[in-house]
């Protein structure tokens, strides 16, 4: 009679907790159905400042069309500076303005902490988004923090770019498997590598995180655990690696991307780097890069940095921004990004983490063989350090491996007139 207690106690119990979790799970839903309907025959603003037309185009095109059929939502596309837009916003935390202008907000890299700590943003707001926690990892480092702090739902992922090394294979068919082969093969191509400024470049800057990377706690770097000391503690072999290569090197840092992609072009240097995934694809279809250019990324991964979108303070259209960010980051859409003839930006789907089924509309795009496959990109990815961090290896860098050295062609120049 006991034992038949204990069961019948057990399964009332186990009814019970089953009927909270559904019940919970049926509030959730029903809340988010009144969002949908709120947002029904509405219009949301979008403030973006991109150099990506792509991008500007897709969100006017396709993206546009998605919401406006699945939703009845009608975007306003508002191309401009983004201070232009954290003026207005700064004018309306200051004159007490509830109702604003922009309901979207697209945040650069360095942005989203600003707009935070001036009050901008409205949340938090990315755990009633449903593709943020169907499809998103909660534990993913550029989810969860940006710029030293934690993001704490005011923002959302929605794209990424990766650096990718370029080579051609008629001079190497075999690329490196490590960034110690790459860096080792500065003696067997002597003068024939190089890579940009980090200074002055965004795939410099991404190439040095790379190679410094594997040097540090990454998780105690993002959430702004580690102090100065601490990181260049750390990183100080990864520099002298540098260092050790610097003589055997091209000459030069080149200024861009762009500038290398010229040697490399010209073939006076082995390697080219992009953070555009199907860069390589496009030049050779423009008959820019002979046959044999092809890509690869070492064992260790490599950096890139993710972009944000938030919903503005004062946002006139709440319900519609939060239908529209979660449309952007929906498997349909975050396909349409990844597809190299709408836009080409890599998934903040996490491999390993998000549903197999997500990705149906992501396994779907066709990528040339001169591009790498975002599963393959995205499974050995460094998350881009904060800014402050960056600033400290980029220090770091020019007082180890840039300021030794002598500035060849001024001397010879010198020399020359002499």
């Amino acid at each position: 009679m006991k034992r038949l207690a204990v069961l019948l106690c057990s399964v009332l119990i186990f009814a019970t907790a089953c009927s909270t979790v559904l019940d919970s799970v049926s509030q959730d839903s029903k809340s988010w159905k009144l969002i949908e309907e709120s947002a029904q025959n509405s219009v949301v603003t979008i403030a973006i400042d991109t150099d990506n037309e792509a991008l500007s185009e897709w969100l006017k095109g396709d993206f546009s069309d998605y919401v406006k059929t699945n939703y009845k939502i009608d975007l306003n596309i508002s191309e401009q500076p983004l201070t232009k837009t954290f003026d207005a916003l700064q004018y309306d935390v200051e004159t007490e303005n509830a109702t604003g202008q922009y309901d979207v907000v697209f945040l650069g890299e360095n942005t989203l902490q600003e707009a935070l700590s001036k009050g901008y943003l409205y949340g938090p707001f990315s755990a009633d988004l449903p593709s943020v926690t169907d499809y998103l990892n909660p534990n993913g480092l550029e989810n969860e923090y940006n710029d030293a702090a934690p993001i704490g739902g005011y923002a959302v992922p929605f794209a990424r770019t990766q650096l990718m090394m370029i080579y051609n294979q008629d001079v190497f068919y075999d690329p490196p498997e490590t960034i110690s082969d790459m860096l080792a093969m500065a003696s067997t191509y002597t003068g024939q590598m190089t890579y940009p400024d980090p200074r002055t470049s965004e795939e410099g800057e991404a190439f040095l995180i790379t190679i410094l990377a594997p040097y540090l706690d990454i998780e105690a770097a993002m959430s702004g655990r580690l102090t100065a000391e601490d990181i260049e503690t750390a990183v100080t072999p990864g520099l002298n690696a540098l260092k050790a290569i610097e003589p055997k090197l091209y000459g030069e840092y080149p200024e861009s991307a762009d500038a290398l992609d010229a040697l490399f072009k010209a073939g006076e240097v082995i390697y080219s780097m992009s953070l555009d995934s199907n860069y390589v694809t496009k030049a050779l279809k423009t008959y820019e890069y002979v046959d044999g250019a092809s890509v690869f990324i070492p064992a260790e991964g490599t950096a890139g940095y993710a972009e944000y979108a938030g919903i503005a303070y004062n946002s006139p259209n709440k319900s519609g921004a939060m239908v529209v960010l979660n449309s952007l980051l929906s498997p349909e859409m975050q396909g349409a990004l990844y597809n190299p003839s709408d836009v080409g930006l890599l998934p903040v789907y996490d491999p390993g983490y998000t549903d197999g089924e997500a990705y149906t509309d992501i396994a779907a795009v066709k990528i040339k063989s001169s591009a790498m496959a975002q599963e393959d990109l995205l499974s050995a990815r460094v998350p881009m350090l904060p800014e402050v961090v960056r600033n400290q290896l980029v220090a770091l860098w020019t007082q180890v491996v840039a300021e030794p050295v002598e500035t060849v062609p001024e001397t010879t120049e010198a020399t020359a007139s002499n």
